[in-house]
């Protein structure tokens, strides 16, 4: 196909009320954010997740400051990959990994305010680069725009 898709397959426990089944689809849902489209879920797995800290530590910011200073786009790519793309089950709650995004693009900002790079150009590819993170499905998405981003910025600073 050439839209994306995930199908789920819940069979609700009888007398179940509705609203349960609602719940539990929708849980199921948030493992779409992680996995992509182009899968199927099943009803009866159980979705649990695990604690993450969504706000950088100090010395994580430290190390972004240091990261975009030096213009390390190879340090960036594996922090993020290390950071992200090296989840598995039980994964995160989405919303805590689009908070701890946010806090890395507060970072950026940052960099963008010391090296005057407040125009309207880079403003608005900030703020899409903040709804990707906010409202984007899946997570590959955000990260590359994330990436690009970053990239463009290098690139501008020259």
């Amino acid at each position: 196909m050439d839209k994306p898709l995930a199908m789920i397959n819940h069979e609700a426990e009888p007398g179940q009320p509705l609203k349960n089944s609602y719940q539990q689809i929708r849980i199921l849902t948030k493992q779409i954010f992680f996995v992509g489209y182009d899968i199927l879920l099943a009803g009866k797995e159980s979705w649990s997740t695990k604690e993450l800290d969504p706000l950088l530590a100090p010395s994580e910011q430290k190390k972004w400051i240091d990261m975009l200073d030096r213009r390390d786009e190879k340090a960036i790519k594996d922090w993020i990959e290390a950071e992200f793309l090296t989840l598995s089950p039980p994964y995160p709650d989405p919303e805590l990994i689009r908070i701890r995004l946010t806090s890395v693009l507060a970072q950026v900002w940052r960099y963008m305010k010391n090296h005057q790079l407040e125009c309207p150009a880079f403003e608005a590819a900030y703020h899409e680069v903040f709804e990707q993170i906010i409202y984007s499905p899946i997570l590959y998405q955000v990260l590359n725009k994330l990436v690009s981003f970053i990239s463009r910025l290098f690139f501008w600073v020259g």
